[in-house]
């Protein structure tokens, strides 16, 4: 993955933890991205950093990620997973997206979204479960799937 990328990402989310607007760094990473897909369209370097971008914007600002681009999200996140099965960052990065969107949309999204999720999660616990990201999308499918248990007992 490009290092100038991923320091785009870690300023943005610097930026927020000052309480100052990320929008800028996060651009710039958009802008990088593209460059990067247009060179390398299907090497996985380039759908990993596609994942980390919209991760990052659901986690920086989740208000601004539409449905739309979740289900875009997810369609790139599964041809990576068509070339490269078994990249557990592209595995973080569908829980991650499955979650949200069963999080913006419960009627919406099944209960096929949370087990996925879970079940992906539990297939990359023993390579990135140190990692934050990691961290807080097990913390939203638990916190998930206690809505869900919540829902069905109404």
């Amino acid at each position: 993955m490009s290092t100038e990328f991923s320091l785009h990402l870690l300023q943005a989310e610097s930026l927020l933890a000052n309480k100052l607007d990320p929008s800028p760094a996060l651009q710039i990473a958009s802008k990088i991205l593209q460059k990067y897909r247009n060179s390398f369209p299907t090497i996985l370097a380039s759908y990993v950093m596609s994942a980390e971008l919209l991760r990052a914007r659901i986690d920086i600002t989740a208000s601004s990620v539409t449905p739309s681009e979740l289900q875009s999200g997810l369609t790139l996140i599964e041809e990576g997973l068509s070339h490269f099965p078994s990249d557990p960052d592209l595995r973080l990065g569908k829980a991650k997206l499955l979650l949200v969107r069963l999080g913006s949309a419960p009627k919406q999204s099944t209960r096929t979204d949370l087990s996925t999720a879970k079940s992906l999660l539990d297939s990359v616990r023993p390579i990135l479960g140190h990692r934050k990201q990691f961290v807080s999308t097990q913390a939203l499918a638990e916190r998930l799937s206690g809505a869900t248990l919540k829902r069905r007992n109404q």
